[in-house]
C-alpha cells in the first residue's frame, strides 16, 4: 500500500504521473506467473477517503507483465576423481547448469563451489573444498541449459584410507554465495 503525496490532478480529466515506493515480493515469481508474465492490480482510494462523482473507476490491471527473472540450477555432471599420484587425486569434468527462470539469457559469471566428501550422498566428513567462476554465461530461460569444464583440482589424500567402500561425493553449488538474484536460490 502507497499513499500518493502531492497530488493535484485537474478536475475534467485531469492526469498526473506518480512514481510509486519498490516492493520485494517473496514468492517464486518464475513459479507463481503464468508463462513468465504477472498482472499488477492498482486500486485508487480503495478505502473511499475521497468525495468524488464516481467510484467504480479506482481499479486499473497492469496484465501482461515480463518476469525477467533467473533460476539457476545443476543439471548434471560428468565429474571424475583419478589418480594422480602417490597421495594425490584429480577431480575434473563437467558441469550442466539449466535456467529455469523467466525472461533474457542469463549472461552473468556464475560462482561455483565444490565440496569432496570421503562418503556417498555429500555425507561423512569434508575432504577438500574450492571455488570457481564459470565465465561466458549465456544460459537461455526456461530450461536452457550450458556445458561448462571445471578447472582439474588436486587433492592431497589416500583415498583408500579417506573414503568409504573406496567411493566418494561431491556437492555442487552454483551461485553459493547469492550474487546472481534468482526466483529460487535454492536449487
Amino acid at each position: 500500500t502507497d499513499t500518493f503525496s502531492s497530488v493535484n490532478i485537474a478536475a475534467g480529466g485531469g492526469t498526473q504521473a506518480i512514481s510509486i515506493t519498490n516492493h520485494t515480493f517473496t514468492s517464486n515469481q518464475c513459479l507463481d506467473s503464468t508463462g513468465c508474465q504477472v498482472s499488477i492490480f492498482v486500486e485508487v482510494d480503495y478505502n473511499d477517503s475521497v468525495c468524488e462523482c464516481d467510484g467504480t473507476n479506482n481499479t486499473y490491471c497492469a496484465d501482461n507483465i515480463a518476469v525477467n527473472i533467473p533460476d539457476i540450477a545443476v543439471d548434471s555432471d560428468t565429474l571424475t576423481v583419478t589418480c594422480l599420484d602417490d597421495g594425490q587425486v584429480n577431480v575434473s569434468g563437467t558441469i550442466t547448469l539449466a535456467n529455469n527462470g523467466c525472461g533474457a539469457n542469463l549472461n552473468s559469471n556464475i560462482p561455483m563451489r565444490f565440496t569432496l566428501y570421503d562418503n556417498t550422498g555429500c555425507g561423512g566428513n569434508q575432504l577438500d573444498q574450492w571455488t570457481q567462476t564459470f565465465a561466458g554465461v549465456n544460459i537461455a530461460s526456461g530450461g536452457g541449459t550450458q556445458v561448462f569444464t571445471i578447472t582439474p583440482q588436486t587433492v592431497t589424500t589416500d583415498m583408500v584410507a579417506n573414503s568409504t567402500g573406496c567411493q566418494v561425493s561431491i556437492r555442487v553449488e552454483a551461485d553459493y554465495n547469492d550474487s546472481v538474484c534468482e526466483c529460487n536460490g535454492f536449487d
